[in-house]
């Protein structure tokens, strides 16, 4: 074989390589919100911070704790590639909190039921021992369930109040009357100049690698005019650990 034909030969074989890594990682990828991805490799979950075009990739779509099947697509935009879903049925599923996997992903999802977004003020106060009126919470989200497989419930709870014009943004566990951190953020309002825009928000708990154990997925707007990132956390005796 001459070196003409052996180039080709080389060029075919890599060719298939790439082609079949692409597949390899659009079948194992799981795609949060508008630009972030999570490559899943048996129980092993790899967060990837670059987006890039999609044409139209088969994937399960998870909303509301339902499993649809449909196709993701990207549109392009200043800065770089958002995403969106369409199901079988022609129904869109917009970037926002969307989640979305290939079709080597096996996801459970906590279902809407477990979901609440009505507070009572007593309670949380006792909890964080606070002295908030209902008109302090702007923002409140809860998730009950089991997240660590430890045949007891937890409860996953994002809440945003102000007082006297500090802001405070608060995500924690509660088990067994325990609380563990996850995030907590506070805002002066009095101090305008220097005032950050960041927006967070409780937007999932699932089980991304089937395992059993449930990941904590948090919002993240850095700032008015940016894309939101979504930033994974899991929970396992009484421990707070975000994938990177």
């Amino acid at each position: 074989m001459n070196k003409k034909g052996k180039i080709v030969i080389l060029l075919v074989v890599i060719l298939i390589i790439v082609i079949a890594l692409n597949y390899f990682i659009s079948s194992n990828t799981v795609y949060l919100g508008n630009n972030t991805k999570v490559l899943v490799i048996g129980n092993k979950i790899i967060k990837l911070k670059n987006n890039r075009k999609i044409l139209l990739n088969k994937v399960s779509i998870y909303k509301d704790g339902k499993k649809f099947d449909g196709y993701l697509k990207s549109e392009k935009y200043d800065m770089g590639y958002s995403y969106y879903a369409v199901s079988k049925y022609n129904k869109k599923f917009n970037s926002n909190d969307l989640v979305a996997s290939g079709k080597m992903v096996k996801m459970n999802a906590v279902s809407s039921s477990n979901i609440e977004t009505s507070f009572n003020v007593s309670e949380i106060n006792s909890l964080l021992e606070l002295k908030l009126e209902n008109d302090n919470v702007i923002d409140y989200k809860k998730v009950t369930f089991d997240i660590d497989n430890d045949s007891n419930n937890e409860e996953i709870v994002f809440i945003k109040y102000i007082v006297d014009n500090i802001g405070t943004t608060k995500a924690f566990v509660v088990d067994n009357e325990d609380i563990t951190d996850i995030v907590e953020f506070e805002y002066d309002y009095t101090d305008m100049v220097n005032i950050k825009n960041d927006v967070h928000y409780l937007s999932d708990v699932i089980d991304l690698n089937n395992d059993k154990k449930y990941e904590i997925i948090l919002a993240r707007i850095d700032g008015d005019s940016q894309p939101t990132y979504y930033d994974i956390y899991s929970y396992e005796n009484g421990n707070i650990k975000e994938i990177k």
